[in-house]
């Protein structure tokens, strides 16, 4: 046994720090029970999108000992893990296990692809929303992920567009799932906006990926509800639109594949609960958002059932302490803020993230706020927006 203790403490040392505490070559006296000497050690799980989040532990001299299973465990499970030797501050005097529950955080909260600063429908304060424009200009901005949102064509043609009626963002009118792909492909999605984006085209969902891989940037797809507002009560007419629009959604991405929908780029959202149960059944390997305007009582019961990586949500219809008990549980994500010190209130609150019409005067506030609270904002760069021809009704349509 001294060998084998011997060992693992030698394995421990060459992966992590110094364990002298870990696996002692001398038993432990019965005194030393009585009042176990504490040490901390800081656990880090890389997130791949997201900075580490840290679960301090305690490991107490009196459960580790060279005969202990728990020494097994150090051995040969922790140096699958980022183990940093930290002086942390103490969170309790109370001696406690070994294997003790981790906080709720801990086991909790997946990781989201999603950014701390995301683009609403691109950049829409200085391009029209949910275009190609206003995508290229968000990544000019610094963005790293935007988020659009995707409807139904009559044919069943994937469209990036947000209102369920044509009338506020294009020179058409009527509601949208009652044309076709070669009329809505014939409207002016920019004009409305700004003379400079005229015969702006509202863009394919398939444009708008391959676009996105081209840019590197990730994406948010919000699979729209078929109601005026996201917070009203869906009829089953809408609850089927809803569905088949999800279905249509769930059939592009498998024939694409991940090569040009790649699921650590891409995760959907929806305030349509019968559109995320479509997604989770049959995009398991692509993460989903729970959107909500107000915090319905059961949301965590549906978040949970839908296996959802965030719980996106209104800031302006939620309180502080609503907001803080549920950053405990799961990630948060607030929209649509575009005040900075807003945005920077929220954050001290827990939200892991914002929607922002207006991304990169967060962005500044946040680097600011990092560096140095008297560092002023980076200047604005100079954004130029190429022409973007108007598709001939004649020509083929990206196939869907």
């Amino acid at each position: 046994m001294n060998e084998v203790g011997k060992s693992l403490s030698t394995l421990c040392r060459t992966f992590f720090v110094p364990t002298s505490n870990f696996f002692p070559h001398k038993p432990f006296h019965a005194s030393k029970l009585v009042t176990p000497a504490q040490k901390d050690f800081t656990y880090s799980l890389p997130n791949r999108r997201t900075a580490s989040r840290s679960v301090v532990l305690k490991a107490h001299r009196s459960f580790i000992s060279r005969r202990s299973f728990p020494a097994l465990f150090f051995a040969l499970v922790l140096p699958f893990y980022q183990i940093s030797h930290s002086r942390a501050e103490t969170l309790t005097t109370r001696s406690r296990p070994l294997f003790l529950k981790p906080p709720m955080n801990f086991l909790q909260k997946p990781s989201s692809p999603l950014a701390a600063v995301v683009g609403h429908r691109g950049a829409k304060q200085i391009a029209p929303e949910n275009t190609m424009a206003s995508i290229r200009a968000a990544k000019q901005l610094g963005v790293s992920v935007v988020e659009v949102d995707v409807m139904l064509s009559k044919d069943d043609v994937l469209f990036i567009h947000h209102d369920n009626q044509l009338d506020r963002c294009t020179n058409g009118n009527g509601y949208l799932w009652d044309k076709t792909a070669a009329e809505l492909r014939s409207l002016d999605a920019g004009t409305w906006f700004d003379s400079k984006f005229a015969h702006e085209p509202l863009p394919l969902l398939s444009e708008l990926l391959l676009e996105c891989n081209s840019l590197g940037l990730g994406l948010n797809v919000e699979v729209k509800h078929a109601t005026d507002h996201g917070g009203d009560i869906p009829t089953e007419e809408d609850k089927v639109r809803e569905r088949r629009l999800a279905d249509v959604v769930c059939s592009f991405v498998q024939q694409l594949g991940p090569a040009i929908c790649d699921p650590a780029k891409v995760v959907f959202s929806s305030f349509s609960i019968a559109a995320l149960e479509v997604l989770d059944s049959r995009l398991p390997n692509y993460k989903r958002s729970y959107l909500v305007e107000e915090v319905p009582a059961n949301w965590e019961e549906t978040y949970r059932r839908l296996n959802c990586c965030s719980f996106n949500l209104n800031h302006k219809k939620s309180s502080k302490e609503q907001i803080q008990r549920i950053c405990e549980k799961v990630p948060v994500f607030t929209f649509t803020v575009n005040d900075p010190q807003r945005a920077m209130e929220l954050f001290s609150w827990g939200v892991s993230g914002v929607f922002s019409d207006c991304p990169r005067d967060i962005m500044d506030c946040i680097k600011a706020a990092t560096v140095s609270p008297s560092l002023s904002s980076l200047p604005m760069p100079e954004i130029q927006f190429p022409h973007q021809p108007l598709v001939s009704t004649g020509q083929p349509l990206l196939v869907q």
